[in-house]
């Protein structure tokens, strides 16, 4: 069962024995302030207000407590922890409300400059991305540091794609237009891409253009630059196949060479989530070099650089993938979860995962919008609080049916939780998830471990090439299960769940999983009558 809990949350602990208890998030308190924090955030997105604004609140709370910090020596305040807490709080929430005001990822911010040059413009891009080559055209993302946003080039077919390099400047005149949203499709492309600061798209012309190669990389440059040539190498040794830019989605998270064909696949059969680096891949390297750093022993040296080792790795991997939201929490967790155990605590998976919010919501306050932070957390939430209720419905002394139980639990769980976002996001809810699951993970596991021995091999020069191939007959098995899933009769119900019955359901979720000391008669009516609100609500929708 632990062997479950670290692949999904990266935490030690499934059945904590005070887990249950209506006190647990007492016990946290870490979780109160991230929600005040995460509150400001919500509320100052779209509000303008001047920056002083923000420091007056905060001086006035700072006066406001110390002051009654300062009579209480005198006369006892009533309540005082009470009041204190909520300055805290109040502070927090008037942090995060100027942290998301600053930030030019906020809802007010997103407007391009850019745009509003007319005809041709001078601009100097940054690559920042490795570049995509398609049939026709080849793109990249850039970015310009003189307006601050994004730019999506498409490159001429004669432009030799090989001259660009991660952090190189493109020096050129180019006409841009507006990213629009294609014909007949549902996807938000402009939304999409507003959410990254990438306004405007432009085509270059070979001829039109000068590189210019930056005089010392760092070492963050240098890493990207390593995996888009290993990327490359991986997709021509394929002959640019499917089944590689499968296993550039699944060990990177980057989606973008994947076909919708291949999106579908996922989306439809509920697996999309192996595509996106969060705490299952975390969990499967955690466990891979825990397993193979065993042999150091448990003494207080080989535990002290085995941990090194294993927090070293981990966020090496987050920066291979972008330091995404959802790696980020696995990974800040995992990292929290070593510590712990190498100072000999018992770690609070509540306090961890609020602390990754705060720390990521920092500095990134606008990563509370983005589906996969969301989805992230959701899920992890849902293996605290809704998973031990299912856990304990099959209670067995046999090693295997606990772990494939285990399993069926967890998946079924984090369903329950993030369902409302996905179905939100794709329109329908995928009904054969646990067995698409079930056969899809530990085939992730092999392509995760694969893939980072044959990148190790790659860098070294030799023995790859037989890896290569491992790689594609696994991922071809993946594709070929997540096809037939999705080719399942009634594979996907359509949904559509206004903001109304949204609340329904989260209430319903909240009553039957969250313990807050109710008896079971009074959660049954409770129960019974959310159910009657939302058919009620369905059927006059």
């Amino acid at each position: 069962m632990l062997f479950l809990y670290q692949i999904y949350g990266a935490m030690d602990r499934v059945k904590e024995k005070n887990f249950s208890k209506p006190g647990y998030v007492g016990n946290s308190p870490l979780f109160i302030y991230s929600l005040f924090y995460l509150s400001g955030i919500i509320f100052g997105n779209s509000q303008s207000y001047d920056s002083h604004l923000y420091l007056y609140f905060s001086v006035l709370f700072i006066i406001i407590t110390l002051t009654v910090y300062y009579f209480n020596f005198y006369k006892r305040v009533s309540n005082l922890d009470v009041f204190l807490k909520l300055m805290l709080g109040a502070t927090l929430f008037v942090a995060g409300n100027f942290n998301i005001s600053q930030s030019p990822y906020a809802k007010k911010n997103l407007y391009s400059n850019l745009l509003k040059k007319e005809g041709l413009t001078d601009v100097r891009l940054v690559v920042k991305s490795d570049i995509k080559i398609n049939r026709n055209y080849s793109t990249s993302h850039c970015f310009s540091p003189e307006f601050n946003e994004g730019v999506l080039l498409y490159l001429d077919k004669k432009a030799k794609s090989n001259n660009f390099e991660i952090g190189d400047t493109i020096i050129t005149q180019i006409r841009l237009r507006e990213i629009s949203n294609p014909n007949g499709s549902s996807f938000d492309r402009k939304g999409y891409y507003m959410k990254m600061r990438v306004f405007s798209q432009g085509y270059l012309r070979e001829g039109y253009f000068t590189i210019v190669k930056p005089k010392g990389k760092t070492a963050a440059l240098q890493l990207k630059s390593k995996m888009a040539h290993f990327i490359k190498e991986l997709r021509e040794s394929a002959g640019n196949q499917e089944w590689a830019d499968m296993i550039i989605a699944i060990t990177t998270g980057d989606k973008s060479y994947l076909d919708r064909e291949s999106k579908d696949a996922f989306i439809s059969s509920g697996t999309m989530h192996l595509m996106a680096v969060s705490g299952l891949h975390a969990g499967f390297l955690f466990i891979f070099i825990s397993f193979i750093l065993s042999f150091m022993g448990n003494r207080l040296l080989p535990k002290i650089l085995r941990s090194i080792a294993i927090i070293s790795t981990l966020w090496l991997y987050c920066a291979i993938a972008g330091f995404s939201p959802s790696s980020l929490r696995a990974v800040i967790m995992i990292s929290m979860l070593t510590i712990y155990r190498l100072i000999g605590r018992s770690p609070l998976s509540l306090n961890s995962l609020c602390a990754s919010a705060l720390l990521i919501t920092l500095f990134s306050p606008e990563s509370l919008y983005e589906p996969g932070f969301q989805l992230s957390y959701i899920a992890f939430l849902s293996i605290l609080f809704i998973n031990p209720k299912i856990d304990n419905l099959v209670r067995s002394e046999n090693k295997i049916v606990k772990w494939f139980w285990g399993l069926i639990s967890i998946s079924i769980a984090c369903q329950i939780g993030t369902s409302l976002i996905s179905i939100s996001l794709f329109g329908f809810f995928p009904l054969y998830f646990l067995i698409a699951n079930i056969l899809l993970m530990p085939l992730s596991a092999i392509v995760i471990y694969i893939c980072c021995c044959a990148a190790i091999l790659w860098l070294s020069g030799f023995g790859y090439n037989l890896l290569f191939k491992a790689l594609e007959f696994t991922s071809k098995t993946i594709y070929y299960i997540a096809a037939r899933v999705e080719s399942l009769p009634y594979s996907k119900i359509d949904a559509d769940i206004n903001s109304g019955y949204r609340l329904i359901i989260i209430a319903l979720i909240l009553v039957l999983f969250v313990d807050f000391g109710l008896e079971r008669s009074r959660k049954r009516y409770i129960c019974a009558g959310l159910i009657i609100n939302a058919l009620i609500v369905y059927l006059l929708s």
